[in-house]
């Protein structure tokens, strides 16, 4: 069951709806019981922060957090000295340009271009 569905299934059941049919549910059901409309609310938030966290790591580059290795650290230095501008190398690297500033200051090379 995907997020979406999840998510329009318990706002219907903390609307006192029942899901399938979207008629009101009598009013002595379980749903309308305090607790198990706080405990809805609960997995509502916790449903949609975890859709917003997901949402954030998508739009990060690919390689955020992983160790640099050798290899792409001596591609680096090649292409800053090729004067390859940073926004490249950070694309090509799927890494942030504060990432590849970071870097570039790290092995000494320092940074003085913009972009």
């Amino acid at each position: 069951m995907s997020h979406s569905q999840t998510h329009r299934i318990l706002t219907t059941l903390i609307a006192g709806r029942d899901p399938r049919s979207q008629q009101q549910l009598p009013s002595g059901s379980i749903l309308h019981a305090p607790n198990v409309l706080r405990a809805l609310l609960l997995a509502v938030s916790a449903l949609e922060a975890s859709t917003g966290r997901t949402r954030r790591r998508a739009a990060l580059p690919p390689n955020v957090g992983r160790e640099w290795t050798t290899a792409e650290e001596a591609k680096l230095r090649a292409e800053f000295a090729g004067q390859e501008s940073l926004k490249v190398i950070a694309t090509r690297h799927g890494r942030s340009v504060r990432a590849i500033e970071l870097r570039l200051r790290r092995v000494g090379l320092g940074n003085s271009r913009q972009g």
